[in-house]
């Protein structure tokens, strides 16, 4: 009965990802992974500016790149790290994407 917000990754797969947003759902609970970037002030400032206020007119395509220096993460080194541990909800996808 408790609203979670729950760091990357949010599942490990679609089964249960699905899992958690229906029982949100049934339960009326939000439920939602901790993107981080999706709320910083410049990010809200740029979407309110190009979809809200078309300051730059119809956006047509976008290009973006995110990338992140795992090779040391708090002293866990490649390959031990859990962000290279699939079973282990590790990944490029489950860490940054």
């Amino acid at each position: 009965g408790k609203h979670v917000l729950i760091e990357k990754p949010f599942a490990c797969d679609v089964k249960d990802a699905e899992y958690l947003v229906s029982l949100a759902k049934e339960k009326n609970l939000f439920c939602l992974e901790g993107m981080w970037t999706r709320f910083f002030p410049a990010v809200e400032i740029a979407r309110r500016l190009v979809l809200e206020e078309k300051l730059i007119g119809d956006v047509t395509s976008v290009f973006s790149d995110f990338s992140i220096d795992a090779s040391d993460n708090d002293g866990e080194t490649y390959p031990d790290s859990f962000l290279y541990n699939h079973r282990m909800g590790g990944g490029a996808i489950y860490n940054i994407g």
